[in-house]
């Protein structure tokens, strides 16, 4: 088994490049109140790695939020799905 088998988030890890525009689930929050529902966020990739948490590797992606104006976050790769990927264009 390789190492990269035994990384929580590794299968979905692989699918993804920096500059893929994925989104997410996150937890509704009004006025510092958290709600129970759901909302759906979408960013880019910005960078992919694997951190220790615990006693297990993890694979991390940062993401720059496009809907508001927060800071980069740091979201398991697990949690994100691909929206459109990333194209490489050989013209400039």
């Amino acid at each position: 088994m390789l190492y990269e088998e035994n990384v929580f988030g590794y299968s979905q890890y692989k699918k993804l490049k920096v500059g893929d525009l994925v989104c997410w689930s996150d937890l509704a929050e009004i006025n510092g109140l958290t709600l129970p529902e759901k909302i759906k966020k979408f960013g880019i990739i910005s960078s992919l790695y694997f951190v220790k948490r615990g006693d297990r590797q993890v694979a991390i992606a940062k993401v720059v939020p496009l809907a508001d104006n927060s800071r980069e976050r740091e979201i398991l790769a697990i949690s994100l799905e691909i929206v459109t990927k990333q194209r490489v264009s050989s013209e400039f």
